[in-house]
């Protein structure tokens, strides 16, 4: 019986929790895109500097104690095996440009879709050269408005 090297099993289920959040943020992204020419259209989006954090404080815990441990926030939580919630919130700054300057509105979504974009490839990359030495987790992923209201899931 082959063991996996701990190490490459958490950066694995880290990386595909990663991926999992760009897909989703990209669908909210491109929701966006589509909504510019709605009437009171309220662009929103996922909470990306509170999941970073989550990763950043999974990966120093691991580094210092060799265990992942996940720390929820009030708009991202943990649950069990890899799965995840996040409350997406208004985008302050897509809104101010969306009544004042739609092509400018359009161009900071896409710039943010291009990021994204860039983001997610470079996860998946890193997790196909991992996938040879473990199985990526299966992700049952939930996005939330209201912490008791789910919207969609992956």
């Amino acid at each position: 019986m082959k063991l996996e090297n701990p190490v490459t099993l958490i950066l694995s289920e880290l990386l595909s929790l990663i991926k999992t959040f760009s897909c989703l943020r990209h669908q909210q992204l491109l929701k966006n895109l589509n909504g510019v020419d709605t009437p009171g259209y309220i662009p929103e989006d996922l909470p990306v500097t509170p999941f970073a954090e989550a990763m950043h404080i999974a990966i120093n815990e691991y580094l210092l104690s060799q265990r992942l441990v996940m720390v929820d926030s009030d708009c991202v939580r943990f649950g069990c095996n890899g799965t995840f919630t996040v409350k997406r919130q208004i985008d302050v700054e897509a809104q101010a440009l969306l009544v004042s300057d739609k092509i400018a509105y359009k161009e900071l979504i896409l710039t943010r879709m291009h990021e994204n974009t860039l983001s997610e490839k470079a996860t998946q990359e890193i997790l196909s050269l991992l996938q040879p030495t473990t199985m990526q987790p299966n992700h049952e992923t939930l996005i939330s408005q209201h912490p008791t209201r789910s919207v969609s899931s992956v």
